[in-house]
């Protein structure tokens, strides 16, 4: 098996290689450049999240470690270019910020013996054996915090027990989301004492400052402007929803809407999409307020919040493709804004259990897409009661950080000073 898993991980080096996008830091997941680390003393926390939304998820943990009486050094890694940059703007506490290099042997285990970690923490799903095992040899804990395992993943582990063994063996702490989170990786072979159910830290990472009448008057929405949010798209999604807009403007001519892709690369192809569906469009980046427009296209990145927070409406995408398995649908609900979301939630299923349970948001298809939207759009108070059970659903959810740190916190305090 690690023969196998050897072999196939220098055929995603060499396909990444292959791939212009993935090309721009090729040379740092090679762990070219990495930073020459010195503790001096201080316990080192080396901490990694794959991309954007791992990364904006454990972020106020990172933040409660920094502040911890360890006064922990941190490394913060992540795979993806947009995680990043992410990582970058909403984790600028962190001491170092690097691309995890490849999960290769012999590139790996020196960049980890010399750095020696204290403590590794893994953001929600990112397992490399070698990187773990490396961890593990100079002596650091191993924890999985956010943790969780898709459906199609869980079928995964379960038809490769040795792979499994490989990548979660070595992990020493499994915190993770929910009970059906704890029950797969029990099922996986995982000792239920390592398992501990800590809830979801993206409840508690949501921004609470009041930002919406400010935004308001950036975006060019009037009072009597009725705004809808299109965030984290995929395609297809883009087409479909662009077909759903087009019988709702008819019906309701001071329709705004914000419509946010998930991916900042699909940007232009977005606009091109919008373009050819000959919807006058402007765009977030010009700096133009909406005026006599209808559509925006936020093209930027650290902006959906914000846009989450102006709206009457949200639809959260990632949910109308199997493709993805959705995204966080809690998240407008955190303003009082109601949510509409897609079949395809796989990804989710805590999200769409706490949202079914506080009938918080309405799940459609998309053939119901456009009627779910116009009955929102048309009664206040489907709105009003909606947007009611989702404050209730997120302030009762609240408080995973706390109990995250409280699970790590022995592993912290026996780090090597």
């Amino acid at each position: 098996m690690k023969f196998l898993y050897d072999l196939g991980l220098h055929v995603l080096t060499v396909g990444a290689f292959c791939r212009k996008r993935s090309r721009t830091h090729f040379k740092e997941r090679l762990g070219m450049g990495f930073p020459k680390i010195e503790k001096k003393g201080r316990p080192l926390i080396w901490i990694h999240a794959v991309s954007v939304g791992e990364t904006k998820a454990i972020a106020p943990l990172v933040k409660k470690l920094k502040a911890s009486p360890n006064n922990p050094l941190i490394l913060f890694s992540n795979v993806t270019s947009t995680g990043h940059e992410e990582a970058l703007r909403v984790v600028p506490e962190a001491d170092w910020h690097v691309f995890l290099p490849f999960d290769l042997s012999y590139r790996i285990r020196p960049l980890v013996k010399q750095v020696a970690p204290d403590l590794v923490l893994i953001s929600e799903t990112d397992f490399w054996h070698h990187f773990e095992a490396a961890a593990k040899e100079v002596g650091a804990p191993v924890i999985l915090v956010n943790g969780k395992v898709s459906e199609t993943s869980f079928n995964r582990f379960l038809r490769l027990p040795t792979f499994s063994k490989l990548v979660l063996n070595p992990i020493d702490l499994f915190c993770v989301q929910g009970k059906l989170y704890a029950e797969r990786f029990a099922k996986i072979g995982i000792p239920r004492e390592k398992i501990i159910i800590t809830g979801n830290v993206k409840l508690d990472g949501l921004a609470a400052e009041n930002v919406r009448e400010e935004w308001k008057q950036k975006f060019g929405i009037a009072d009597n402007d009725l705004v809808l949010t299109c965030g984290s798209t995929h395609d297809p999604e883009e087409k479909i929803l662009l077909r759903a807009l087009k019988e709702l403007w008819e019906k309701f001519p001071q329709l705004k809407v914000l419509l946010v892709p998930r991916h900042p690369e699909r940007f232009e192809a977005v606009s091109k999409i919008i373009e050819h569906e000959e919807i006058p469009c402007i765009r977030y980046s010009e700096g133009i307020p909406f005026g006599n427009h209808k559509l925006m296209l936020v093209d930027a990145m650290g902006v959906l919040r914000q846009c989450y927070q102006v709206s009457d409406v949200a639809f959260v995408g990632g949910s109308l493709t199997p493709k993805v398995g959705g995204h966080n649908i809690l998240e407008p609900a955190f303003y009082g804004v109601p949510v509409v979301y897609g079949p395809f939630m796989d990804a989710q299923p805590d999200f769409v259990d706490l949202m079914r349970a506080y009938r918080a948001g309405v799940q459609v298809t998309v053939e119901t897409l456009a009627p779910a939207l116009e009955r929102l759009l048309k009664h206040p108070h489907k709105r009003k009661e909606l947007a009611k059970s989702g404050l209730k659903l997120v302030q009762e959810a609240k408080g995973a950080i706390d109990t995250t740190y409280q699970a790590i916190n022995r592993y912290l305090s026996l780090a090597k000073k």
